[in-house]
């Protein structure tokens, strides 16, 4: 997404509405998603977009092009996966979900890239950071899935990915009404039957195991911090 200038990926889209999101929210509700295990998945889909590596019918990711992208997050990643063998999609997220500093660091390196393109401003300490959206493009990228999932606007294959991550990470229910909401993935499905890729009905097939997993890993940090 291209908003006054700034090219934003889906990764740094997603990672946007996770840092500003609270502050466009409609109704509030509790999440129970694990947005820096769904920016992994962000990363995974973008360098299968890229063409870097692909996910067979079985979710194993199969390396296809090793060559480094020089985007920091992206090549973490696909180093590490290069590092490894053959693995699921699912087992990919286990294994960064259990290694917490190589994820914090990769999340973290998103953030910096939208700090280094103007798309937020960081306020308060370094202790406690918090962003704001000065350009608004939080609710821009709002407009832009109403105007192609809600209305007749054509529809971006970006939006689509973006929407499948915020849906599984049960992020787009605080942002639209219920009606809207149920209007939303009823297209989403119209476009899945009739317009989506092999590889866009692959990744969502993949998502239910992801969705699984991250409410596992939710369950169980929150027990974490109980104890």
């Amino acid at each position: 997404m291209i908003v006054k200038g700034i090219d934003l990926s889906i990764t740094e889209e997603f990672v946007f509405m996770e840092l500003i999101g609270k502050k466009l929210v409609k109704k509030p509700k509790i999440k129970i998603g694990n947005s820096k295990l769904y920016t992994m998945v962000s990363i995974i889909i973008e360098l299968v977009l890229m063409d870097h590596i692909k996910i067979d019918e079985n979710s194993q990711l199969i390396m296809k092009n090793p060559k480094l992208t020089g985007i920091q997050y992206y090549d973490d990643v696909l180093d590490k996966i290069k590092s490894k063998k053959t693995r699921s999609i699912r087992s990919w997220m286990e294994y960064f979900y259990t290694h917490t500093k190589l994820r914090n660091n990769i999340f973290n390196a998103v953030v910096d890239s939208i700090i280094k393109k103007q798309a937020i401003e960081v306020i308060g300490s370094s202790s406690k950071k918090d962003y704001s959206d000065y350009m608004n493009i939080g609710d821009m990228m709002i407009q832009k899935i109403r105007a192609e999932l809600l209305e007749e606007g054509n529809i971006d294959e970006n939006t689509m990915y973006l929407v499948l991550l915020m849906d599984s990470n049960k992020m787009l229910t605080s942002y639209f009404s219920d009606y809207e909401y149920k209007s939303l993935v009823e297209k989403m499905e119209m476009v899945y039957e009739s317009k989506a890729t092999d590889t866009f009905k692959i990744i969502k097939k993949a998502m239910k195991d992801i969705e699984a997993l991250s409410a596992i890993t939710v369950i169980g940090d929150l027990i974490s911090s109980i104890g």
